[in-house]
């Protein structure tokens, strides 16, 4: 007779049984690391969390929710050239993930690295349905004088949220850093025009046009 043993395989002609270690599916096993350092750090215990992490993207490096989470600890201990590290290296992978991309840039634009920013964003941005990231890229290509692609991008949330006038705001300066003295002017005005919420734009947008047309 031949048995069958736990594992599932058939035993020898002798009729023992035959023991098959069972393994987890490394996916399997990196999506339940993610989970246990979520608990760990929902719990405060930041050192657990981070090696759960670390594990995960050991066994499954292309588990980017547990990249963010691991550059997230490290960054909140001060490790922020770390945490970049750990995000570029995903990015190299998958560069149009929008949520490492946005966490890398935000570290970048802290310590004053707007290229390296720019670098991040530009990948992921998606110009057909802008959102908060093609915000940050427009502001970081306004930043470092890069006007020309910040209009681009200004233009597409302006067309995607045509209410919203901090993105006509972000045109007009734009303008403006261009020199188009017209087109900051009439920017402006259609900023007024379509109203915003924020005081301080409204203001400044009101000392514009009486700047820009003599009034």
């Amino acid at each position: 007779l031949v048995g069958v043993g736990p594992g599932g395989e058939a035993a020898g002609s002798r009729g023992t049984f035959v023991r098959t270690p069972s393994r987890a599916d490394p996916d399997e096993r990196a999506r339940t690391l993610l989970e246990q350092g979520r608990t760990h750090a929902g719990a405060g215990d930041n050192l657990a969390a981070a090696q759960a992490y670390r594990r995960a993207l050991e066994l499954d490096p292309q588990l980017h929710e547990a990249r963010i989470q691991y550059a997230r600890l490290l960054a909140a201990s001060g490790r922020e050239r770390r945490a970049r590290q750990v995000l570029r290296t995903g990015l190299d992978e998958a560069p149009a993930h929008r949520r490492m991309a946005r966490y890398y840039a935000a570290l970048a634009d802290e310590t004053g690295e707007v290229e390296a920013a720019i670098d991040a964003l530009e990948p992921a941005a998606r110009l057909e349905e802008p959102g908060a990231l093609e915000a940050h890229l427009a502001a970081l290509y306004r930043g470092a004088e890069r006007y020309a692609a910040a209009a681009r991008v200004y233009r597409a949330l302006a067309e995607a949220e045509p209410g919203n006038g901090l993105w006509l705001a972000g045109l007009a300066l734009t303008a403006e850093g261009q020199g188009d003295r017209e087109a900051a002017l009439q920017a402006w005005r259609r900023v007024l025009e379509q109203g915003v919420e924020r005081d301080a734009v409204a203001a400044h947008a009101r000392r514009r046009v009486e700047a820009l047309s003599g009034e």
